[in-house]
């Protein structure tokens, strides 16, 4: 009882059953789609901003204060002075008040020395301080210091026409005793030098012996020529230019022949040299203007 299959019932699968894919049917993987980037977008970059500074403030520092003078001198101004700008400027403001020479309202160079400063430092010793040989240099207690802080009286000479002189041949006396004086050079020899200054001017034969203090004598003998005016140690460096001095005889004996001299100005006199005029040792004194010549 056994169940065998009819013959050829074995199962065959159909012919051609066997599944083959419809021709063609190879799957085909889709075109490749090579992605083309989106349009390659070059960044530019923003605008380059150049920034500007802020308008560049060049500071300008804060306006310099004023030059103000010393109210007295602390160290030397001139030539071969220390020179601190303060003392510069005080020395400078002083020595307006006698010669006005300096623009005190030129700040920029109210503290600075130079030639000109230099100058008028020398002008004002020479005609103010009377200094035969002014070396351009203001000292801390020097004569041109004390002459410009008042402590001693400037040299002020008057004219000869305003003491009752010629004031032209006064001058011209000044002239010819100076000349005598550099051409001599010597010392001990004033009665000869002024004779012969004073006569080649004025005519001769109004001096006459050996010492000096005779001449104040023999001009007071001459009216028509010379005027006597008031003279004293004190005043002998302000007396108008072309005064003939005469200084008595002193103790000593160099002094035993007095001394006589011309006076050139600024506290100078001549006499066989150039001196700044000074208080003979004798301490007495006759002054003499000429007025006429012979």
């Amino acid at each position: 009882t056994t169940e065998t299959p009819a013959e050829g019932t074995t199962e065959t699968p159909a012919e051609g059953t066997t599944e083959t894919p419809a021709e063609g049917t190879t799957e085909t993987p889709a075109e490749a789609k090579t992605e083309t980037p989106a349009e390659a977008k070059t960044e530019m970059p923003a605008e380059a901003k150049t920034e500007t500074p802020a308008e560049a403030k060049t500071e300008t520092p804060a306006e310099a204060k004023p030059l103000v003078p010393s109210t007295t001198l602390s160290a030397s101004v001139g030539e071969g002075g220390t020179n601190k700008p303060e003392d510069v400027a005080l020395v400078k403001t002083l020595i307006n008040k006698f010669i006005k020479a300096f623009n005190l309202n030129d700040k920029a160079n109210l503290g600075k020395v130079g030639p000109t400063t230099i100058k008028v430092i020398k002008q004002f010793q020479k005609e103010k301080v009377g200094l035969e040989s002014p070396d351009g240099r203001v000292d801390v207690g020097g004569q041109s210091w004390k002459v410009l802080n008042g402590e001693t009286k400037p040299v002020e000479s008057v004219s000869a026409a305003a003491a009752g002189g010629n004031a032209a041949l006064a001058q011209e006396v000044a002239n010819s005793a100076k000349s005598e004086a550099n051409s001599r050079d010597t010392v001990g020899k004033c009665y000869a030098a002024v004779a012969d200054a004073v006569e080649r001017v004025m005519g001769g034969g109004i001096y006459s012996g050996n010492s000096a203090y005779m001449a104040a004598g023999q001009m007071a003998s001459k009216p028509h020529l010379f005027k006597e005016i008031s003279a004293s140690p004190s005043n002998v460096r302000s007396l108008p230019v072309g005064t003939i001095v005469v200084w008595a005889a002193g103790g000593g004996p160099s002094e035993a022949h007095g001394h006589i001299m011309v006076c050139l100005g600024g506290g100078q006199e001549a006499s066989d040299h150039i001196n700044s005029a000074y208080n003979w040792p004798g301490g007495r004194c006759r002054a003499f203007l000429p007025i006429s010549k012979q």
